[in-house]
Formats: C-alpha cells, sequence, structure tokens
C-alpha cells in the first residue's frame, strides 16, 4: 500500500490485490448531511443524485462507465459522501477521467436539477413518510442531538426542506465541498501502485482547490427525549432505545461493538435468548452503532408481540442490563464475539468494493495504516474494558425510548 497527498490537497491510497482482473477506484467527499444547516438539510444527498447526471466531456456518465465493462454506484452519510466504480484493470484510466471530469465540470443544469429534485421527493416519500417506522431516524435523531449537526438524517429534516432546495443552493454546495483539497482516493485491485498513483497525480493534479472552512464540532444537548410515542398504520408495535456511543476512533468503539454482539448478534444472545424464546415479549430484536465520526448512538430495536407492553421490554432489557452492570460478560462470550467480528472484518474486506470504500474511509481520517488492525483492536479489548464500560454507560447514561403503536 502506498500512500501520497498532492500540491492540492487530494490525497490517494493505492493498494495491489493478486489474482484479479478489476480494480475498484472510490473517490471519498468530506462533506455530508453534517455541513448542512436547519432550513436548507438533504443537501449533500440530493448532489450525490446530480453527481451521475454527466459532466462536460462525458454527458451521460452511467454510459461512459458501461461502455467499459463497469458498474458504479454512491452513498452519503452523516459524514461523507462516497462513489465508487468497478473495472477492469485495464480501463483505469477512463474511470479516472470521468471522476476527475465531474469533480470540476459537473452537468448542473436547471433540467438536471429539476429532475433530480422530483427524484429525491418520491424517494423521500417512498422511504420515510409512506414506509411503515420510515421516520424512526428522523425522530430519533431529533430525541437525542437537538441542535447537534446529526439532528437530521442524510436525506433532509424534512419534506419541504428538500422541496425548498434552490438550484443556487446545489451549486454553492458542490463547488465549496467538491473540491481536491476535500477528498480521498483509493484505487484497489489488480494494479501496479506506483504507476496508478502517478496517472491518478497526472489527472487530478491540474484541478485547482477550494479553500474550505473547518466545520466547528457540534456540542450534545444537555438532555435527551427520552420518550416518544407514535401511533400510526404500522403492522406491528416496535420500539428503538438508544444511547450515546463512542467516536467511530475511539479506542471504546471495538468494546462498544462488542456489546451489541453481546447482546444480540446470533439466537444465542441474551436478548433472543430472554426477550424472544423465553418471555415471548419480541418477535425480533437487535443492537446495533450508528458508527458516526462523531459521538453516536448505540440502538437496540425490536418488534413487540401482540399485547406486549412497552414497560415490559424496558423492564427485561434492564434487568439484563443491570446483570452486566453487576457480573461483567463471561470470558467465553467475549472471546466469542471477538471471534466472529474479526472474521467478519477479514471477509468484508476480501470483497474488493468494501476495500476500497474502507481504504477512502481510514485514509480520510488519516488512519489508513490501522484498516488492516481492526481486527487486533477488536482482540485487545479486555474483560475489564469491557466490564468497565458497561458500568460507565449503562449505569450513567439516559436511554432515549421511542415506541410505534398501531392506531
Amino acid at each position: 500500500m502506498i500512500e501520497r497527498t498532492l500540491q492540492n490537497g487530494l490525497k490517494i491510497v493505492a493498494e495491489r490485490r493478486e489474482n484479479t482482473k478489476l480494480a475498484v477506484f472510490n473517490i471519498l467527499y468530506k462533506v455530508g448531511s453534517r455541513n448542512e444547516h436547519l432550513g436548507k438539510t438533504g443537501l449533500a444527498h440530493f448532489l450525490e443524485h446530480l453527481m451521475f447526471e454527466g459532466s462536460k466531456s462525458y454527458p451521460s456518465f452511467d454510459r461512459a462507465v458501461h461502455s467499459i465493462g463497469g458498474e458504479n454506484n454512491a452513498f452519503t452519510t452523516n459524514d461523507y459522501t462516497n462513489y465508487y466504480q468497478i473495472v477492469p484493470s485495464d480501463n483505469i484510466r477512463t474511470a479516472l477521467l470521468l471522476e476527475a471530469d465531474r469533480m470540476k465540470n459537473l452537468n448542473l443544469t436547471k433540467r438536471a436539477f429539476n429532475n433530480q429534485k422530483k427524484v429525491v421527493i418520491e424517494e423521500f416519500k417512498e422511504t420515510h413518510l409512506n414506509a411503515p417506522y420510515g421516520e424512526h431516524w428522523h425522530k430519533l435523531s431529533d430525541m437525542m442531538y437537538r441542535g447537534h449537526y446529526y439532528e437530521w438524517p442524510v436525506i433532509g429534516k424534512a419534506i419541504s426542506e428538500v422541496e425548498n432546495v434552490s438550484y443556487d443552493d446545489i451549486i454553492q454546495f458542490y463547488k465549496t465541498y467538491y473540491s481536491p483539497s476535500n477528498a480521498v482516493i483509493s484505487i484497489v485491485g489488480g494494479i501496479d501502485e506506483e504507476k496508478a498513483v502517478d496517472e491518478i497525480a497526472a489527472i487530478f493534479e491540474p484541478i485547482a482547490a477550494s479553500a474550505i472552512e473547518p466545520l466547528s464540532t457540534s456540542l450534545l444537548p444537555d438532555s435527551i427525549q427520552t420518550y416518544q410515542l407514535c401511533k400510526e398504520e404500522v403492522p406491528s408495535n416496535v420500539f428503538y432505545a438508544a444511547t450515546y456511543s463512542p467516536m467511530r476512533f475511539e479506542q471504546n468503539f471495538y468494546t462498544a461493538d462488542l456489546f451489541c454482539d453481546v447482546l444480540s448478534n446470533g439466537e444465542n444472545a441474551i436478548l433472543h435468548q430472554k426477550l424472544v424464546k423465553q418471555e415471548k415479549l419480541l418477535s425480533e430484536v437487535d443492537a446495533y452503532l450508528s458508527a458516526t465520526i462523531d459521538t453516536g448512538i448505540l440502538v437496540i430495536e425490536g418488534k413487540m408481540n401482540d399485547h406486549v407492553a412497552l414497560h415490559q421490554v424496558r423492564d427485561s432489557i434492564q434487568s439484563i442490563l443491570e446483570h452486566y452492570i453487576q457480573n461483567g460478560v463471561e470470558s467465553k462470550i467475549l472471546e466469542n464475539v471477538k471471534n466472529k467480528a474479526i472474521s467478519y472484518g477479514y471477509f468484508s474486506n476480501y470483497h474488493l468494493v468494501n476495500h476500497a470504500n474502507n481504504l477512502a474511509f481510514f485514509a480520510t481520517y488519516d488512519q489508513a495504516v490501522n484498516m488492516k488492525k481492526e481486527g487486533d483492536f477488536y482482540g485487545a479489548v479486555s474483560e475489564s474494558q469491557m466490564n468497565q464500560y458497561i458500568r460507565e454507560v449503562f449505569s450513567k447514561q439516559e436511554m432515549g425510548w421511542l415506541e410505534y403503536q398501531k392506531k
């Protein structure tokens, strides 16, 4: 693996993979919903859609990628926006030219803007407003992050804010954040690392950087909303319980992630055994982290059986947490979830797309050398670290409870 930073601030990281004739070219822009403001949310996700409307030299981005036997996709998060192309290694140059052209010459016409606004509004309706539990992340974010830049989900705070996004808003957002100084490129696959980096540099270095004002870290609210009830036309009663979790690159992130596995990874995990099998309060249950760059949330969610009240579920979950506060996690269980986490990480990065996505993500936060050490970080979590984390979090922090009830 080699890394290089160009004079315009673009960071490049390349890694060869043997026995493949494919390569994944990935570009990550350090801009997400956190870079928006109340009243003008959903911009990062909206612009992601517009990035496929073509550019000066390539009027149809998708057609150009497909013409070289490639595929492409993208996603937006709270913290960043990521684009990738999967192409034959022999056709890397075309992928580079495509991405460089839309970095500096995106086809931001009013027609493209209006077309994609309709698409994004329909997506908002289909996946959030009209889907069962579709607004749960809107509600949880508001309960936990009032006044913080994680207060709204990626698609936007409200559909009205997306409807009110102006053409000038998008132009300004693109000009501000889609700059080499705000981007990281990773390339992984059947490549010569030095040649690939040299070729990337030759194509991208002429693109001028723009000055980007650093984003100040938001402060968490002094208190959270501890309960919200939503009575809607939903198929089942469900709940979401949330408390704060460590930042993505804090040491305790790995501890918190493992504790989620202790709680819910597999049918033998305690939440499934007790609430699903023994007490029959739930039909499904899960625990996970939001894994954001700044302070995230740990979420426990479950689908309640008929005639079950939320207080029964809360009492049962609290008894489990009290058990771990008092007694800690058994060493055998901890070793089991650590081994699962290490295996999952290995097999995840075996996939070229995941490898390239993760490499760009880690390099963005100056952690590229640690990407392959994550297994070690999980493996290094001790019983004492785990038990201290549980005591500090679950005996001191409040949880916010979101409940959906059938009308």
